[in-house]
This record gives C-alpha cells, structure tokens and sequence, in this order.
C-alpha cells in the first residue's frame, strides 16, 4: 500500500490548474504571508479557495468560479505583495 504525500498533494493541485485555467489562478507571495493572504481571501466573503502549492516557495493557487474571476483578479492587482503566475 503506497501512502499519500505532500509531493502529491503539490502534483494534483498543478495538473488541476492546468485542466481547470479558468477555476485557479496561480500566486506567489513571500512565504510569510501566506497566512495574511488566505485571511485577505477569506475576509471578502470567501471569494476564493487558497490551496497552497509549495509553502517555502510561496507558491499558492487561488480556486474560483468563472463569475468571480475578474473580482478576484481585481483584488490581487490592488494587493502589494501576491505576484500572478501565468
């Protein structure tokens, strides 16, 4: 029996957001304020699903509906530190 690890947690959320473009957007921001970030998220009425990808690199995937998107993009624009991984 093979045991789930992070590395494939890290793996399904990747192959998602290649399947699924229009439901994740990519971020990176400095690993410490990963926690900040998903309150910011959390706080606008749960926007999004902040799933975290690799925690030392930052890297984090933002899911959200189609018809959220554009608000979601908004945000992050406004936001200084999450840089959009296209």
């Amino acid at each position: 029996m093979s045991s789930y690890t992070a590395a494939d947690d890290r793996e399904l959320c990747r192959r998602l957001a290649e399947n699924y473009p229009a439901e994740a957007v990519r971020v990176r921001v400095p690993a410490e304020k990963i926690d900040r970030f998903n309150k910011i998220i959390e706080a606008y009425d749960n926007l999004a699903l902040v799933s975290t990808v690799d925690a030392a690199a930052g890297e984090l995937i933002c899911w959200v509906t189609p018809d959220l998107r554009p608000l979601l993009l908004k945000l992050l624009e406004k936001l200084r530190f999450p840089q959009i991984i296209e």
